[in-house]
């Protein structure tokens, strides 16, 4: 009986080295990368799709991205969440924005833990959103409710005067907190607001405030995915749930490696 030949082409294998065993590569990341690492595939630096070097203080994080390259393909990894897409994130966008900060008014805006339903829907959502009304209770911040389903400006316009008030201080208070994130959490803040259209929570995520289940809950909650409420069923709700888990569980494995004592092996 015949027997299939194994292909002798293999994927290129992966190591993690030091920085300044490439030259090239301190050369262009500059003196305070010295101490970082980089990932190598094939002997080859691995780059984001903008050019930039996989290089990081975080030797756990490259070997993990460099594991999970190894088993999808650069190219897979950019199609789904995955830690090579977020440090493609976190070095291609996140990094380059915190150097031009800017309000965060608009996340705020858009929001929809922060836009309830007008009618008795409401109640059901408040009973999920409990840990963004105890963030802005323990901070001392005014509650911020704001009408659904119109732009921007007239959302402004419609809260009034004191209500403009409230949410400018709302938004100097997120403000700040999101410049106290190292660029690992604001990666978790920007994947939230891209994939899962949400501000307030992913803020909660990305400095341990919040649960994965809390967080799972609050984005069922302004997404209207409670069963028996909005008019889905259990199974919409619970493959939701399965989907923002999974997100918000690779979100924070990402943060957590990024953000490993350099020491760290």
């Amino acid at each position: 009986m015949a027997t299939r030949k194994k292909s002798s082409l293999s994927k290129p294998t992966f190591e993690v080295v030091p920085v300044s065993d490439r030259p090239e590569i301190l050369s262009e990341l500059g003196g305070a990368a010295g101490d970082w690492f980089c990932l190598l595939f094939g002997g080859l630096p691995q780059r984001t799709p903008r050019g930039i070097p996989f290089a990081h203080p975080s030797r756990p994080l490259l070997k993990a991205i460099g594991s999970e390259v190894s088993k999808l393909g650069a190219a897979q990894s950019m199609k789904q969440l995955s830690l090579y897409m977020m440090f493609c994130t976190m070095r291609e966008f996140v990094e380059p924005e915190a150097k031009e900060p800017n309000t965060c008014q608009h996340s705020i805006l858009t929001d929809p833990t922060l836009h309830l339903c007008a009618g008795p829907e409401a109640m059901s959502q408040v009973a999920l959103l409990g840990p963004v009304h105890d963030d802005f209770r323990k901070r001392g911040l005014p509650t911020i409710s704001l009408p659904q389903g119109i732009p921007l400006d007239v959302q402004l316009e419609c809260i009034g005067e004191r209500g403009k008030l409230a949410l400018a201080q709302v938004v100097a208070a997120f403000d700040a907190r999101l410049a106290a994130l190292s660029p690992a959490q604001r990666c978790v803040v920007k994947y939230g607001g891209h994939a899962h259209r949400v501000f307030v929570p992913a803020v909660l995520l990305a400095e341990s405030a919040c649960s994965v289940d809390d967080y799972i809950s609050m984005l069922i909650a302004g997404h209207c995915k409670i069963a028996g409420v909005f008019g889905g069923t259990q199974r919409d709700e619970d493959l939701a749930r399965i989907r923002f888990g999974m997100d918000a569980t690779l979100m924070l494995r990402f943060r957590d490696l990024a953000d490993a004592a350099p020491a760290a092996s």
